[in-house]
């Protein structure tokens, strides 16, 4: 007698409509940032050092995650609100959303080496602002899939990847590019010693507090004395 096997159940995934409002969030952020932090580079009048035309090279990666996100959201929109409705792949969306937190992060690290390191470089404050940013995303798609993974250890590992390569290999790098003027003090010592290692735990309990086991329970109501 044959045994007929049960399919496996699907595994959880963002619905198209839940894919979409992530995607609008990110790109707006992503535009925003450019703005910030790649406008300011080109605008008329601003002294055009060495520096920053090295920042402008490395905000062309931003801008580039920025165009993909916008194509992303996009392709989206136009399957979204075709008659009838088509729906699109998520995947594609997530992913656009991860690679554009790769570009970012590789531009504001070589950004923070050019420009004084983690003690005083506001490039390098954004990196763990971002990686907040993205784990607050894995913590939203937890909520509505139900399902949790190891998946978002890669943000975390990313980030410190890169940042301690800027970090520990500044030097190297200037001597490579020829980058006579870097602002900020950028050597090395306690006070630039102690900003990298504060920065570096702030990321690593990060990525501790989102893996910190969670169970979410109800809470018994106490009623309050009138």
């Amino acid at each position: 007698m044959s045994q007929i096997e049960a399919p496996l159940p699907a595994k959880p995934t963002l619905t198209p409509g839940e894919a979409g409002s992530r995607l609008v969030i990110v790109t707006g952020i992503q535009w925003l940032a450019v703005g910030f932090l790649v406008g300011p580079l080109v605008t008329p009048g601003i002294q055009n050092s060495g520096w920053q035309r090295s920042c402008l090279l490395f905000g062309l990666l931003a801008v580039l995650g920025a165009v993909l996100l916008l194509i992303m959201l996009l392709y989206a929109a136009k399957r979204r609100f075709k008659d009838p409705p088509r729906y699109f792949d998520v995947r594609k969306t997530e992913l656009a959303i991860a690679f554009a937190f790769f570009l970012n992060t590789v531009a504001l690290a070589l950004a923070m080496a050019r420009t004084g390191g983690p003690s005083c470089s506001t490039y390098g404050q954004m990196i763990p602002m971002q990686l907040s940013g993205m784990l607050l995303l894995a913590l939203q798609k937890e909520t509505f899939t139900s399902d949790r993974s190891l998946r978002p250890i890669i943000y975390p590992a990313i980030t410190l990847f890169f940042w301690g390569s800027s970090v520990v290999s500044w030097q190297q790098l200037a001597n490579w590019r020829g980058w006579t003027i870097t602002v900020g003090p950028n050597q090395g010592g306690y006070g630039f010693l102690s900003p990298g290692l504060l920065i570096f735990c702030e990321i690593l309990l990060m990525a501790i507090a989102y893996f910190v086991p969670r169970k979410f329970s109800p809470r018994d109501k106490v009623q309050q004395p009138i």
